[in-house]
């Protein structure tokens, strides 16, 4: 589906740009809109294919979403909405971990029986913590030969309390969150080790939709790194949409992180300025911003000294394998390193500051992460081809028109 090859030129960079806003946001935001019987109002809206995919869901459902521009104005409320069907519902919804695992609690409000396909390698990726959650609520799965099961409400508010393991993903606990915040049942986060900041991100979003009805998506912090870390290693850029640094998000740590390793950039009313420095190795934990490690991983490949990645078993459960994925690049590259599995897993990488002046030809999965390091690894060395690059719709759909000079 997304095997498109990209030609990448060693060629420097130095621009000004926008990045998107954040889709994990703008995917909660859509399902507690979901369930709220007010008009919500959300501007700001990404053009990520899993906010795209998470619309026209809840589109299907029953509810209304009309859209101009870059704002999208939410009415009608689930379950309220559902027209009763005598045959089963079928969701197209993509290979996004925030759509489907956040849309299935949704869906186990309603009565009717809905079935999830999801594309891609969302098909294999965990799930069985969400069915046995939802299972313990009184919700019904059928076996569904070849899919998914099929999903049937709704949830019992007779239990008070339920317990979510969170060892592979935040997303179940957040899913459910989402879902319950009206029923007065609580979600216990269990095993929250990885990803703390998604899940406050989502209880402090869950407060903000009591005070307003009205939300403005912020500045994705995962789009940030890649200009960023480019800029770092081959030029310089201005980033003229960000103006602050939003601390729920996760991956705002990327600044932080760039500060530890001797880098400097100015924030201000003209936006995030940074350009190229000599950086110095250090130690990173990454648990709590696994999205974050592709990048990093770039920038230590490219600063003289050992640096140190924790956190990193996580990327194992994400839309591929991106450890081994990481690995592979680094292979590619002759850059030497170390992996440790034990505990949460640490990536020691030897970077050399400078690589090779050769031209590759990557070939990463169909993982929009994935694609967009390949792609950095490939412009700031000889350049080369790029397979899957239609993948970045997922979260950065103009990622090649911004990058490139």
């Amino acid at each position: 589906m997304h095997s498109k090859t990209y030609r990448v030129e060693n060629n420097p960079f130095n621009k000004k740009v926008e990045i998107p806003t954040s889709k994990s946001y703008a995917n909660r935001a859509l399902i507690l809109a979901a369930i709220d019987k007010r008009d919500i109002i959300i501007h700001n809206m990404p053009e990520s294919s899993d906010v795209e995919n998470m619309i026209e869901c809840l589109r299907k459902i029953g509810l209304k979403i009309l859209r101009d521009n870059e704002t999208v104005t939410i009415k009608g409320s689930f379950p309220e909405c559902e027209v009763k069907s005598q045959s089963i519902v079928t969701l197209k919804t993509g290979d996004g971990g925030t759509t489907n695992r956040f849309l299935i609690p949704l869906l186990a409000l309603g009565k009717n029986k809905y079935q999830i396909e999801p594309k891609g390698h969302m098909k294999e990726r965990p799930m069985d913590e969400l069915y046995k959650v939802l299972g313990s609520l009184g919700v019904n799965f059928e076996k569904n030969q070849g899919g998914w099961p099929i999903i049937q409400g709704p949830i019992s508010s007779d239990i008070k309390s339920v317990e979510v393991d969170c060892k592979k993903t935040t997303q179940f606990a957040t899913g459910m969150q989402l879902a319950l915040s009206h029923l007065g049942i609580a979600v216990v986060a269990k095993n929250l080790s990885t990803s703390k900041s998604y899940f406050d991100l989502t209880l402090n979003l869950i407060e903000d939709f009591k005070k307003t009805s009205e939300f403005e998506v912020p500045v994705d912090f995962s789009s940030l790194s890649y200009p960023i870390a480019l800029a770092l290693v081959c030029g310089k850029v201005n980033v003229t949409n960000c103006h602050h640094i939003d601390s729920l998000q996760a991956d705002s740590k990327f600044l932080s992180i760039i500060s530890k390793m001797g880098g400097v950039f100015e924030l201000n009313s003209k936006g995030l300025a940074i350009e190229k420095q000599e950086l110095r190795p250090g130690f990173f934990d990454c648990t709590d911003c696994p999205d974050l490690i592709p990048t990093l991983a770039f920038l230590c490949a490219h600063t003289k000294g050992t640096s140190s990645i924790t956190g990193v078993n996580v990327l194992r459960f994400k839309e591929s394998d991106r450890l081994m994925e990481i690995i592979r690049l680094l292979k590619a590259y002759s850059i030497d390193f170390t992996l440790n599995e034990e505990g949460l897993g640490e990536l020691l990488i030897q970077g050399t500051g400078i690589i090779k002046d050769k031209v590759m030809s990557l070939t990463p999965p169909d993982d929009h992460r994935m694609v967009m390091v390949s792609y950095l690894f490939l412009r700031a060395n000889g350049g080369g081809e790029l397979t899957h690059s239609n993948s970045v719709t997922k979260s950065f759909p103009d990622f090649f028109d911004v990058m490139e000079p």
